[in-house]
């Protein structure tokens, strides 16, 4: 979990006990099976936790798969106007589907269609969140929406002292249209805990790009979903901002 997976082949975890000096590595994950630290699956060992916290995503994507509605703009009026064709399709596509991703690199006009997206909802009186796993990243999406934005831990309601969150299954959040910006660094338990805290019927986006800064803790949950294919996933690839990406985002 250190190394950032959620799960580890039983063969290297006996072999790594074995290096430890333990005399019966079989017996001690067998305890530790036995005592709910564990969890087994098929060859691989994962600790409980993050095993719930993988099935929890998994579970509550079905979920918001199923229950969203498609929203129709009554007037789209020139909400739309500054985007492109495939721009266009992505905000399209989170207002048809319960889950989708807008990823691409940097200059593609992510930022760009996400504002859009935010005023158009606003425009139907859809109530919005936005949110983002740091500060920085959320003051960014709050100056690039025009919409209050804020850390993911701030919108879920983080409990300091029991390191839960106030917001999930029971108070869920009162939003139609959830956004998340810089999912790459999304981890397993906290995507549970933003995913548990969607309501049925929510449309939530998820922005990043994969090949960006990874999560601090373990899993990788925007490459595994955008591999998964059981969501949409709208990919930018048209250069916008060459002048401000540089050298690197025209590489």
């Amino acid at each position: 979990a250190r190394d950032g997976h959620t799960v580890q082949p039983v063969e290297l975890v006996l072999a790594a006990l074995g290096a430890e000096g333990v005399a019966d590595p079989p017996g001690a994950v067998a305890a530790a099976i036995e005592a709910g630290i564990v969890h087994e699956t098929a060859d691989a060992l994962s600790l409980q936790r993050l095993a719930m916290a993988e099935s929890a995503v998994a579970e509550a994507v079905a979920r918001l798969t199923a229950t969203a509605e498609p929203i129709e703009p009554e007037d789209a009026g020139d909400a739309l106007d500054d985007l492109d064709d495939t721009q266009r399709g992505a905000v399209e596509t989170v207002l048809r589907h319960g889950v989708s991703v807008l990823t691409g690199g940097p200059g593609t006009g992510k930022s760009r269609t996400v504002a859009a997206l935010v005023r158009l909802a606003e425009k139907q009186g859809l109530p919005v969140a936005l949110a983002a796993p740091t500060g920085r990243a959320a003051k960014r999406l709050e100056e690039l929406g025009d919409a209050p934005a804020a850390t993911l831990h701030r919108l879920l309601g983080a409990q300091g002292r029991t390191g839960g969150f106030a917001r999930g299954e029971e108070w869920p959040l009162d939003a139609e249209l959830v956004v998340v910006d810089e999912t790459s660094m999304l981890d397993v338990e906290l995507a549970a805990a933003l995913l548990e805290a969607c309501a049925d019927g929510t449309h939530l986006l998820l922005v990043g790009d994969p090949a960006q800064l990874p999560s601090i803790g373990p899993g990788r949950v925007l490459a595994d979903l955008v591999e998964s294919g059981t969501v949409p996933v709208i990919e930018l690839t048209t250069l916008y901002r060459q002048a401000a990406g540089g050298a690197i985002a025209r590489l």
